[in-house]
């Protein structure tokens, strides 16, 4: 994790959800190092020659799965296709390179720092402690899904726009429908 000070919480993103077994009063460093060399078995070496190869650190790679993994709300079949939204956008002309990710805004700590609303690109780090699910769509998104735009319903039903008029469109249709989460 970064040491140079630009993340509000430096472990954050790298202590995988498990299930860990301690020992009663064991050694706060020995907890630690359980919970990353899980994390290594999650992200491994070639999954990390993976990102790299795409131009993304680890560091970047625990950022993504991290808004990945709140975006999902746990449905994990649609983490790679989420994720694929996102590097779309970042790969918008400069300028607009905006993810607009909701839980981005509401992260309480970093005074704005982490609002994807506010910044281009991704926060400079993790929101969450990420599944190792999240990790793998943040690695490999699903391929050749050319969207820029997601909703859910309610229901949690997924619906991808390519175009922020499409997008407007599917919003408006669930409203319509009384199907629309916000209201």
């Amino acid at each position: 994790s970064p040491t140079d000070g630009s993340v509000y919480y430096r472990f954050e993103g790298y202590l995988i959800p498990d299930t860990y077994y301690f020992y009663k009063n064991d050694d706060p460093h020995r907890v630690l190092e359980k919970f990353l060399d899980n994390l290594e078995s999650k992200f491994p070496e070639q999954m990390q020659k993976d990102a790299a190869a795409k131009g993304y650190s680890p560091h970047q790679i625990l950022t993504m799965a991290s808004i990945v993994e709140l975006e999902s709300c746990g449905y994990y079949d649609e983490m790679s296709k989420i994720a694929a939204v996102f590097y779309n956008r970042l790969n918008w002309p400069a300028g607009q390179r905006k993810l607009q990710s909701d839980p981005t805004m509401d992260y309480p700590y970093g005074d704005g720092a982490y609002n994807t609303y506010e910044i281009e690109g991704l926060p400079p780090g993790p929101l969450c402690n990420p599944t190792a699910a999240a990790i793998q769509a943040a690695v490999y998104p699903e391929e050749n899904f050319d969207y820029y735009f997601f909703v859910t319903d309610k229901n949690f039903k997924f619906y991808y726009n390519k175009t922020n008029q499409e997008h407007d469109a599917t919003i408006a249709k669930l409203k319509r429908q009384k199907l629309w989460a916000n209201g």
